[in-house]
């Protein structure tokens, strides 16, 4: 049985009262969700600007109670936890069907603010930053639809988890597969969540959906995901992890490229084929896409 909770208690606690939380900030990162934040930014490289979040606390303290009590946050917050029993019923019978029979997905979605990433997973959590400018904007269509891609991670991890990390002394290929699994785990949940934009819409806010619908980026991005598997034989690893994060994550190669593989093999080899390669791993994923890719759009092994 799947199941998803959604955890509204940091946007409660410190849009109705942010003083104690500024009082006591450095006990904020002992917290289980904020060490998952801290952790973020270290794996990211991105560097965590206290000062920053200190500042926007103490915005919220110079605001009146009402005022906070209408914040964009809060009411963004309202809406997502008003969709939060209908999300349950409806997400989980279409990302079902591109996992292995019988996966269970259990999952909190933890509503937080003031922090830099947008949304993100681990240890069983889903962290959302309902403060982030382009939720803001998008809505909680956006947001259930993230939450939906990064539900289907949960379940992809339940099968194939070995690839998100690699040792000291990797070797090229090792290397190469820690690639092709971040190539299949992102392009397999950006496949079921755009498989999900009819009921949470975000086309026009997550450009992921509309490369995907673009040979043009599929191709271009294709080129981005080669320089990255060329790149663990002549980089260092520090600057093989910045070529990774920067043309695999930042630049989304590893989320269009790897749906379009999911879709590619879908429709031409089937549902069955393409379940049946999250067991068989990231290096068969991209041997069975490559037998019906076009030459320039084939990932390079």
């Amino acid at each position: 049985m799947s199941s998803v909770s959604f955890d509204d208690s940091f946007i409660t606690r410190v849009y109705t009262d942010p003083a104690p939380t500024l009082a006591s900030y450095d006990s904020l990162w002992k917290e289980e969700v904020f060490t998952l934040v801290s952790d973020w930014h270290r794996y990211s490289g991105t560097p965590l600007d206290h000062a920053a979040i200190k500042a926007h606390l103490t915005a919220l303290t110079d605001q009146g109670e009402e005022e906070r009590n209408t914040h964009p946050v809060v009411r963004l917050r309202d809406r997502i936890m008003a969709r939060a029993p209908t999300f349950q019923v409806e997400v989980f019978p279409r990302i079902a069907p591109l996992l292995p029979p019988e996966t269970p997905i259990e999952a909190t979605a933890t509503l937080v603010a003031l922090i830099v990433p947008g949304a993100f997973c681990a240890a069983g959590r889903i962290v959302v930053n309902l403060s982030h400018p382009q939720f803001l904007e998008a809505g909680e269509d956006l947001i259930l639809n993230i939450v939906a891609h990064e539900l289907y991670h949960f379940g992809f991890h339940s099968h194939q988890d070995t690839g998100s990390g690699t040792p000291p002394d990797a070797t090229p290929r090792q290397l190469a597969d820690h690639v092709l699994w971040w190539l299949q785990n992102e392009g397999m949940a950006t496949y079921a969540s755009y498989n999900l934009t009819d009921i949470y819409p975000a086309h026009d806010a997550a450009p992921d959906y509309t490369m995907l619908e673009n040979p043009a980026d599929i191709r271009r991005l294709t080129g981005n995901v080669n320089e990255v598997l060329a790149a663990v034989s002549t980089q260092p690893r520090d600057a093989l992890r910045e070529t990774l994060w920067t043309k695999g994550v930042r630049e989304r190669a590893f989320y269009v490229v790897g749906a379009h593989m999911a879709r590619t093999i879908d429709r031409e080899r089937g549902r069955e084929t393409l379940i049946a390669l999250i067991h068989e791993g990231p290096r068969s994923y991209a041997e069975a896409y490559n037998t019906l890719a076009p030459r320039d759009m084939k990932v390079n092994l």
